[in-house]
Order: structure tokens, then sequence, then C-alpha cells
């Protein structure tokens, strides 16, 4: 894993859970950094937080532009802000609020990147973090699942891949029992119905089985 994770850089990173996130929360630099989901940044909340002291900060709907002031203005020496791209304005209101650029003392990593793109058919505020993503002087992509950017600006500012694998002996592929079908519903139905369980994760990657499930 790297020792810190450099600027203008998309991180694909061919495992998950291989603790990118982590490296930046405990790298002594401010950060904020974006995540598509609440529960991911309240887990990193749980995880580093005490009861006395709050190493960061997670912002989503109900958390208030008073409440990243005080943050910013606690004595916590390298601030960690997690951020859903949907509340990522009332970080900016509040760095304008006491003064701070956040574009030169604070590092940007946008995680699971790929989410951007995937998700803005049903999510459009998804996007509303990169317009200030190349105002940052200091920025990075990162993924599992990366899909390259079109954007031409990743090319102006010199982005490059970096690439984080397993050793060739690292045995992380699992046999999969592939169903084929042109009807998705009535075969999930079907394999619940055949494969009693108590629980059962489901993964989409169709807006508009998502939309219509």
């Amino acid at each position: 894993m790297l020792g810190i994770i450099p600027t203008n850089i998309i991180l694909f990173k061919m495992l998950c859970g291989i603790g990118a996130t982590a490296l930046e929360l405990d790298t002594p630099r401010h950060s904020i950094i974006i995540e598509p989901n609440v529960p991911v940044i309240k887990g990193k909340c749980k995880k580093y937080n005490t009861t006395r002291t709050k190493l960061i900060l997670g912002v989503y709907e109900g958390i208030t532009v008073d409440e990243i002031i005080e943050y910013l203005e606690s004595k916590v020496q390298w601030k960690k802000i997690l951020v859903t791209p949907e509340s990522f304005g009332k970080v900016k209101e509040a760095m304008d609020e006491v003064g701070i650029n956040m574009y030169e003392k604070y590092f940007l990593l946008i995680d699971e990147c790929e989410r951007t793109i995937q998700d803005v058919g049903y999510r459009a505020n998804i996007t509303l973090p990169m317009k200030d993503f190349f105002l940052f002087k200091d920025k990075a992509f990162i993924s599992a699942t990366p899909i390259i950017p079109s954007d031409p600006r990743f090319k102006e500012h010199k982005f490059s891949n970096v690439y984080v694998q397993p050793d060739k002996d690292y045995a992380y592929k699992q046999e999969l029992k592939v169903i084929e079908t042109n009807n998705v519903m009535l075969s999930l139905k079907k394999f619940i119905s055949e494969n009693e369980r108590k629980q059962y994760f489901v993964f989409f990657n169709s807006q508009t089985l998502l939309h219509t499930s």
C-alpha cells in the first residue's frame, strides 16, 4: 500500500477494504473525503471518535453549518471531514465563514469515484463536488471499480493512474454461478424461493431495475 496518497492520481484499488480511506484519515494533513453513502461515514466516525474527542467529522443531511464551524475551530490538529456529495456545499459555506481557503489547505479525496458516473441518472447532485474538484491544489480519485473519466481536465492537470494490486499468490477470486435470463426479477424471485436464507444481499447495476424494484 502507498505510504501516502499523492495528488493528481486516480487510485485503482483492485480489492475493497485495503485501507485506502483509513490511510488518508491517518495521514497528517487536513482532508475532505467525499463518500457516496452515509453508513460508510457513520462507520468511520464510530471507529475514530470517542464521547470526548471528535477526531473526524461526518457531514450529511441533518448536520448543520454551525456544527462544521465548531469542528473547524476545535483543537483537533488534523481536520478530517467525511461528507456526502449533496452536503459538500455546507462544508464550503463553513470554510468561507471561518476564512479558510480549503483549496490550498485541504486534500480532497473522492472515494468510489465511479458512483459519480453511475448514479447521476437518479441522483443529480452527486456531481456537485466536481465543480470544485479541480480548484484544489491536492486532490485524488479512488475506486475498486474505476471508470476512466473522459473530462479533459484530468489530462490538463496531468493525472496519472496508480494501481494497487494483490500479490500473484493472493487468492482473491471466487467462483460465481451465472444464471442466464431475459427476466432478471423473475429469476431473482425463483432463486430466492429455491434458496431460503435469513438474509440476501442484492447489488443492482441497472438504474431502471432500481427504480422499478
